[in-house]
């Protein structure tokens, strides 16, 4: 199902990568590519079903009033806060999805924000993933970003 998706949404020999994501107990798969000069990401649960397409874009690419909003929530929350990275987030219906990859029309779906900043107070300085309503005027959901170990070579 999820290949199906990638092979008739996105009708392209363009460069794939799979991904296998874990968070909590929850597994998906993220399949990873450039469509007009963008990158796509869409994740699928186990079972294939599309769970939402994320379009990586720069902040000035959000809609004015929202990026306001965004900035309130973040200058409210954090003394100091930087951007790592600014998704749109669409989720809906798999023929919707299919068919705003193809012609950009949004009907049916929704819109959210996925960004990934680094935030600091007097107390705290981490990096953080929030996931925003289209008018980034709602934090839906907020988790801490956890860097994995990573094994570098020194010679």
């Amino acid at each position: 199902m999820a290949k199906g998706f990638i092979e008739e949404a996105y009708n392209t020999k363009s460069k794939l990568r799979w991904y296998y994501q874990t968070e909590g107990d929850e597994i998906s798969f993220e399949a990873k590519l450039y469509w007009k000069d963008e990158l796509h990401s869409v994740e699928f649960d186990t079972l294939g079903e599309i769970k939402d397409l994320e379009i990586v874009v720069e902040w000035e690419m959000i809609d004015s009033p929202a990026r306001q909003n965004l900035e309130t929530y973040f200058n409210g929350h954090y003394d100091k806060w930087d951007l790592d990275k600014v998704q749109i987030q669409w989720s809906g219906a798999r023929e919707n999805l299919k068919e705003l990859i193809k012609t950009n029309q949004q009907s049916g779906l929704t819109k959210r924000y996925e960004i990934e900043y680094r935030g600091a107070t007097e107390t705290e300085d981490e990096l953080w993933e929030g996931l925003f309503n289209a008018d980034g005027t709602v934090l839906l959901q907020k988790r801490k970003i956890i860097l994995g170990n990573l094994n570098n070579l020194t010679y």
